[in-house]
């Protein structure tokens, strides 16, 4: 499980120990140079109304006290 993974499950559990930013995300197909690659507009330059919150920042403490925790759920 990357981190990735663990932050989107901690959000699902946890979205207050999470800073999010809206902003209009899509995953640019065409392009020769970034094809595949994620796109985030945090400005507003696509005109495009938000569609996801990106994480920006987290409380690390209280993330790792939330992955000890639900471990221990394994003893």
């Amino acid at each position: 499980m990357t981190i990735i993974e663990c932050d989107s499950i901690a959000y699902l559990l946890k979205p207050e120990i999470f800073e999010t930013h809206p902003a209009y995300l899509d995953v640019e197909t065409q392009g020769q140079l970034t094809a595949g690659e994620t796109v985030v507009d945090f400005a507003g330059l696509m005109n495009q109304k938000p569609n996801a919150k990106v994480i920006m920042n987290l409380d690390w403490q209280r993330f790792v006290d939330l992955i000890i925790d639900l471990l221990h759920h394994f003893d």
